[in-house]
């Protein structure tokens, strides 16, 4: 298949997942930021068939949130997907800015859910939902940090406390899986009580050097610790996806795009 991007796979293994008889198959998509692939986002869209989901989170920046970028080329690749899996989608830093900023952005934010969840999309905004999964169920949850949480040059505390203020308490009886766009706050996702945190934000550190990694994320701290990857924190897993597209400094150097590919498995595979 031609395309300008790389497909990257994880297992994450849980007692959980211990009575399915196959790994349950989930994409990710973050990051996005109105980019298309081919036709209509046909190769892109190719790439999600072949794997065949089970279903689909979505880890924010689809669109580009800002005045007189049109929405259309998330609207049209989202109500696609959905119409073809179930889909599980957290709201990134471009979507809270037209949420919470309506002075400025007016109606946006509100056609753009519309457009959305009449297609099928769940939009979780700090909400949840127990989503199928083999023979057992998962909850998915959405969490919305506040736009001062991504402003440059600074990074605020944030709390389990104020996730439990948000979501309220992580139910431990299903395998618990967090959408929350910006990975910075990875340990206090896992003490919460993800089991698994889906992220993206950080494009992946825009340039990446060799034993290195991320450089540089988008409120301009050096060398983030969570840039992209599958990290351990604890018995915790926190997946960072390096995005599909750019906005502002189109810059990728040594990160190609990348959709992820999660197999949630049971305990003991490798």
């Amino acid at each position: 298949m031609n395309r300008k991007f790389q497909i990257t796979e994880y297992r994450i293994a849980s007692e959980f997942f211990d009575g399915n008889d196959r790994p349950v198959r989930v994409a990710l998509l973050a990051d996005l930021h109105n980019k298309i692939y081919g036709k209509d986002n046909d190769t892109l869209l190719g790439a999600i068939d072949m794997m065949e989901p089970d279903f689909v989170l979505c880890a924010g920046d689809m669109l580009v949130g800002k005045k007189k970028v049109p929405m259309e080329p998330a609207i049209a690749f989202m109500k696609t997907v959905a119409s073809r899996y179930p889909v599980y989608y957290g709201n990134g830093n471009h979507e809270c800015r037209l949420r919470q900023e309506p002075g400025i952005y007016g109606d946006m934010y509100a056609r753009y859910e519309k457009e959305l969840t009449e297609a099928g999309v769940h939009i979780l905004s700090n909400d949840h939902a127990i989503v199928p999964a083999g023979n057992t169920f998962v909850n998915v949850y959405g969490y919305e940090l506040e736009m001062a949480y991504y402003q440059k040059f600074n990074q605020l505390e944030l709390t389990k406390g104020q996730l439990e203020q948000a979501l309220g308490e992580a139910d431990r009886r299903r395998f618990t899986i967090l959408i929350a766009h910006n990975p910075v706050y990875g340990e206090t996702y896992a003490d919460w009580g993800a089991d698994l945190t889906v992220s993206g934000h950080l494009h992946g550190g825009i340039i990446r050097l060799p034993f290195i990694g991320g450089v540089i994320t988008p409120q301009a701290k050096l060398f983030p610790k969570y840039d992209g990857g599958h990290y351990r924190i604890g018995d915790r897993h926190l997946v960072v996806s390096r995005g599909l597209g750019e906005h502002t400094v189109k810059i990728r150097i040594g990160n190609p795009p990348e959709l992820v590919f999660l197999h949630l498995c049971p305990s003991g595979s490798t």
